[in-house]
């Protein structure tokens, strides 16, 4: 029975945990634990009462009776811990690694001495095998990251076994990454604990920059308690903070003097400082950093077919409306109050806003698939976007005593996007710091789009592109292409505020408690989109409504959870054993009768509210450390996550009555929650002192997953946004990582998998069995919805990652006289090797032909490159690299035409008889030819000059035909069908 909460509830929950722990919380994911144990070396007894300090801080334990002891709280970084007890010499460990979730242990043997001699220092290493992992964890620190060719976040992530990249799959709606087979929206991102999820859209609704990024984990397996709100996997960013002294980067790359194929007027510079506010008064420390990445265009490469058919390299060429502009900036103040008290306030803002170059314009596979369609259209009319977020968050750090602590977290976040055509009159002069300012959807020009009942003849006529179009030749559904645009208008804006409180005690040397509470409020929640957008040159018209489809809409719904996990730590056992309570209310009203009209037929608009959701989800992992070289983790646990809100709120305010469009689709605030059952079993070997072996197996289950089914109405026939899909994947991931200390260090990753379901993405039966309402070319009914699973568009079988790092050290390498040029040389390389996606065949009618998804695209295959040499002069440190991308510049193919499985070609094209037969203007032509630009009909050139290839002044029908095949392929090669070509830049950075 549903559970009927009230929103006072929530608020109440947070008091509850208050009241009942006075321990103290850790933000999520922030901060790790070290612990092990003090010995004598000689005996092998405990040493009570030996101390140990994590030096830099105020941070240490003392060793209990058996010589256990364990220091929690411990933010994400490196660090040097020293064990000391008198009558004995101290050891420390250098370069001790806290990782956030997750324990270091550090073991200390000290040798007897009746005098003070000096203390031993040890070069602590990670180990290979971490013993207290109990599912899939990737984690990346900033000097990982420093020596690779990265540029985003994302880069990172689509590294990780498990993750496979889509650039939109068959259907142009499924891109984004996938982690182990799930949907891209599935992942979500935190920074420092806190979500930055969009939930309207489904994507992060910030793109932090990386230099601002101290470690970066991606957990894809299952995950503890105190995430919520993911399927497939979390990517959690830690942000660096400040230090005992006043250090820096600056770093710029660019590819502007670089030739043409390789000039996109790529400029991306990056810096960060840090560091004390007052110099020598170490509690009060201060980060920031930022970034700004300008770029003037996109290369692409076009391509051209070969006798033979093999496709080739043609040229590079740049795509119209590709420009980007984006800046970030990232500060954090902290402020050791006591030693056992902090206080950290940040946060961030960041903005890209760039050119889209096309957008799909009708249904998968029926002609105007592709993103050419708008490739010659003036810049007046071309869609741009622009994404803007900022956050701002306060950190209440409070340790009550040695093993027990709590954080409170509050965050605001805002994040806007902006999808239409931009005002070129407000271009002129703008400089990269000012937004995009938009033309208002109710100011469109007529000409730019409408429904296709309103296209008047210019729609498909070549001057709709104007003079940059280069064939003279108009298009139409007859002869297979066809030019234009839906017109487009899309804004969301969503506006929240985060409490979280968390609370961590380490009762004894086993159990770790942690327990916590969140609520959300978001403040404003706004939507609005307009397609096939109609208005009139005369009057300004704002009606949204008179757009063939439209939506608009502001809600402010409520979330809420509450955690409980015990993570128990035995001598040769581990269990994550954890629970969640999630909870959701809509706070909006709904249609009883989503047409309009009751059971009678009769109008009626009563609304009601829709039930608040509420889940609770078990999570539990297991690590049992058979050694110190082989561990053995399982894990089980389930996952939900509320479906995209544009979604739960499509046309809500409207009945069905009252809609526009042929196939009106409508949401509801009433969907549940979908769910994941998540089975892992995975086994960590240490091979030798440096290399270890992962291999890792799961299974999952997603179930209610969002999809449209249609709803038959004698009057009013709708389709509704449902949560009816289901899918399943399972899989298994090798891991070879080679971590040598001088010169070679790698890793290799080989990730099978096999993704099957029901749907791909949430319209898919929407557009294949509901609009347009395609009938079986056999017996003329309307098609039914598969009864079973198949491949999902996603379903990347094989993925093979390998990441070589070779570096020579400071003072190696070989000799020249009295230099060693080669030293503080790093050579990164990174190459993925990946089977191509699915994708259903049709036949030339957009009809599917046999099973959904049963042919594969080609492998792609790609490798990148950067080379780093540094150099140092007194206190600063100077870098100069070069980045190759695609360093082969390897011909990927990434989309294919499903009527052919080319990308290409999509068969469509019409034979010389056929085409001359209906558009060579015969009462026009002297004999076979046609005198150029000579005549017009309705204002449109018959003879257009530009048909004329050999400049003689006449067209022949050789000629005229040939324009036509150049149109026609020209308009095929989608520059999405194919993966970019080879990319170059260089840069310096200096740091201190």
């Amino acid at each position: 029975m549903m559970l009927k909460m009230k929103l006072g509830i929530i608020p109440g929950v947070l008091a509850i945990v208050l009241l009942l722990v006075c321990q103290s919380a850790l933000a999520v994911g922030t901060t790790g634990k070290i612990a092990g144990r003090i010995l004598d070396a000689k005996t092998g007894q405990p040493l009570p009462g030996a101390n140990v300090l994590v030096e830099g801080t105020s941070m240490g334990a003392s060793a209990d009776r058996g010589g256990y002891y364990f220091i929690v709280n411990i933010p994400v970084g490196t660090y040097s811990v020293t064990a000391r007890v008198i009558g004995y010499k101290s050891v420390t460990f250098e370069n001790s690694r806290s990782i956030q979730d997750l324990t270091t242990t550090l073991n200390f043997r000290l040798e007897q001495t009746v005098i003070a001699l000096p203390g031993v220092v040890v070069s602590a290493e990670r180990p290979m095998v971490q013993p207290d992992l109990t599912s899939t964890m990737h984690i990346i620190s900033t000097e990982e990251m420093d020596v690779q060719p990265l540029r985003y976040v994302s880069d990172v992530v689509g590294r990780t076994a498990g993750s496979a990249y889509s650039k939109g799959g068959s259907s142009g709606r499924t891109g984004g990454i996938h982690i182990r087979g799930g949907r891209s929206e599935e992942l979500v991102y935190f920074v420092d604990g806190m979500s930055i999820h969009d939930p309207v859209l489904g994507i992060r609704a910030a793109d932090v920059n990386l230099n601002a990024v101290q470690e970066v984990v991606v957990q894809s397996g299952g995950f503890n308690a105190e995430y919520g709100q993911a399927m497939s996997g979390i990517v959690n960013l830690v942000t660096k903070e400040g230090g005992d002294k006043i250090t820096g980067q600056l770093r710029y790359r660019t590819d502007a003097f670089l030739p043409d194929d390789y000039n996109q007027g790529l400029h991306l510079v990056e810096a960060d400082f840090g560091g004390p506010v007052v110099p020598g008064y170490r509690p009060l420390r201060f980060f920031i950093s930022g970034a700004f990445d300008l770029r003037d265009q996109f290369i692409a490469a076009r391509y051209a077919r070969k006798e033979g058919s093999e496709l080739v390299l043609d040229e590079a060429g740049a795509m119209t409306n590709t420009d980007r502009e984006y800046y970030s900036g990232q500060g954090k103040l902290s402020f050791n109050i006591s030693p056992t008290m902090k206080f950290k306030v940040g946060g961030f803002v960041t903005r890209t806003q760039r050119g889209i170059y096309g957008e799909h314009a009708d249904l998968p596979g029926t002609g105007q698939f592709d993103e050419n369609g708008s490739k010659y259209k003036p810049l007046d009319q071309m869609l741009s976007l622009l994404d803007k977020s900022t956050q701002g968050h306060a950190i209440w750090s409070h340790a009550i005593n040695q093993s027990s602590f709590y954080t409170l977290n509050l965050a605001y976040l805002k994040s806007k996007r902006t999808r239409g055509i931009r005002d070129q009159a407000e271009e002129d002069g703008r400089g990269f710091w000012e937004d995009y300012e938009f033309i208002p959807w109710w100011k469109y020009n007529i000409i730019e789009a409408r429904s296709p009942s309103q296209r008047d003849t210019l729609w498909n006529e070549h001057d709709y592109y104007g003079e940059q179009y280069p064939w003279g030749v108009t298009g139409s559904t007859q002869w297979g292409f066809t030019f234009g645009n839906m017109g487009l208008w899309q804004e969301r804006i969503n506006e929240s505020v985060e409490g979280r409180l968390d609370v961590t005690s380490q009762i004894n040397n086993v159990h770790q408690i942690k327990v916590g509470a969140s609520v959300k409020s978001n403040l404003k929640m706004s939507y609005e989109m307009a397609q096939y957008i109609y208005t009139r040159p005369d009057t300004t018209n704002k009606v949204i409504e008179e757009c063939l489809y439209y939506d608009t809409y502001e809600v402010k719904p409520m979330e809420g959870s509450f955690y409980l996990q015990d993570k128990m730590e035995f001598e040769d056992l581990v269990i994550n054993a954890g629970v969640r309570f999630d909870y959701f209310d809509a706070v909006d009203e709904m249609f009883k009768y989503p047409t309009g009209v009751d059971s009678a037929g009769d109008p009626d608009s009563t609304m009601v509210e829709p039930d608040p959701k509420y889940k609770v989800s078990p999570r539990l992992g297991v690590s049992f450390p058979v050694s110190e070289r082989t561990a053995l983790h399982l894990s089980y646990g389930r996952f939900f996550q509320m479906p995209q809100y544009r979604r739960l709120y499509a046309n809500i305010d409207r009945p069905v009555r009252k809609l526009r469009g042929g196939w009106p689709l409508i949401g509801s605030p009433n969907l549940d929650a979908q769910s994941t059952t998540a089975y892992e079993i995975g086994l960590a070997h240490q091979l030798g002192q440096n290399t270890a072996i992962n291999v890792t197996g799961y299974y999952k289950d997603m179930f209610d997953v969002l999809s449209t089914r249609l709803h038959t109405h004698p009057a009013y026939g709708y389709t509704s946004y449902e949560s009816a899909d289901y899918g399943n994947v399972k899989g298994v991931e090798f891991i070879l990582k080679d971590r040598s200390p001088r010169y070679f260090s790698g890793q290799v990753s080989y990730a099978l998998s096999v993704a099957k379901g029901t749907g791909s993405y949430s319209r898919e039966a929407y557009y294949d069995y509901i609009a347009n309402m395609p009938v079986n070319p056999y017996t003329g009914l309307p098609l039914v919805l598969p009864q079973g699973d198949y491949y999902l568009e996603f379903d990347r079988r094989h993925v093979l990652n390998a990441n070589v790092n070779f570096r020579i050290p400071d003072g190696e390498g070989p000799e020249m006289g009295t230099m060693k040029p080669l030293q503080n040389l790093n050579l990164n390389l990174y190459t993925q090797a990946a089977s191509g996606l699915p994708y259903t065949p049709r036949d030339m009618e957009n009809n599917i032909v046999g099973t959904i998804n049963s042919k594969r695209m080609p492998w792609n295959w790609t490798a990148d490159l950067k080379a780093q040499k540094d150099f140092y002069f007194g206190p600063l440190t100077y870098s100069l690299f070069a980045e190759v991308n695609n360093l082969f510049n390897v011909l990927n193919i990434v989309n294919v035409y499903p009527t052919t499985g080319l990308p290409d070609d999509n068969g469509k094209m019409s034979e010389y008889g056929a085409y001359m037969q209906t558009t060579w203007p015969e009462t026009f032509a002297e004999g076979d030819s046609l005198e150029a630009g000579a005549d017009t009909v309705s204002g449109v050139i018959i003879g257009d000059p530009r048909r004329d290839l050999n400049g003689d002044g006449w067209i022949s029908k050789q000629e005229w035909y040939q324009s036509y095949v150049n149109a026609y392929k020209d308009w095929l090669l989608d520059p999405f069908n194919f993966g970019p070509p080879r990319r170059i830049a260089v840069g310096l950075s200096i740091s201190w």
